[in-house]
């Protein structure tokens, strides 16, 4: 599957000039892709992985007011310039792997997700960095694994998930 989305988020303040919002990262891209295979001596487990992309804009920030910060020696925001600031695009990709047992009325089900696989660094906020005596931003890049256990009963041809464990 393939997903993408040009767009412009903005908003007007009381002087009617439109601006940037936060969430103004004017596109992102989408691919996503899995493969399933059946498993077992009958064929009824299934092992599935997929993985998403995605490429999208950079997030737009509100820039310090170096030479305030510097002065003041604590981090001071240039909110004249709000949002138009914004950074390099982003591509980070979530590979998922799961197994299903399914046996007569029962599920279970068991997966891992990896967030974030390539490691993208995001954006984290700005600082005022009292080493180097001036503001900086900083990035940080998160990969993050979800485990998770899944019972699903089928009672009278309705689903019912009895045990859930993240």
């Amino acid at each position: 599957m393939f997903t993408a989305s040009l767009f412009e988020s903005l908003h007007t303040g009381d002087d009617g000039v439109w601006r940037n919002t936060r969430l103004n990262r004017n596109y992102i891209v989408n691919a996503l892709g899995g493969k399933e295979w059946k498993m077992g001596k009958q064929k009824h487990n299934i092992l599935s992985v997929s993985l998403r992309c995605t490429l999208q804009g950079g997030e737009r920030y509100i820039p310090a007011d170096e030479a305030a910060s510097i002065a003041t020696r604590y981090l001071v925001y240039d909110n004249t310039q709000a949002y138009r600031a914004q950074l390099s695009p982003e591509f980070f990709s979530h590979l998922t792997i799961s197994y299903k047992i399914n046996r007569n009325r029962l599920t279970h089900e068991f997966s891992l997700k990896m967030e974030n696989i390539t490691g993208t660094e995001e954006f984290g906020g700005i600082f005022y960095n009292y080493r180097n005596e001036r503001p900086e931003i900083f990035m940080g890049a998160v990969s993050i694994p979800h485990i998770s256990y899944i019972i699903i009963k089928d009672t009278q041809n309705e689903l019912q998930k009895i045990l859930f464990i993240e």
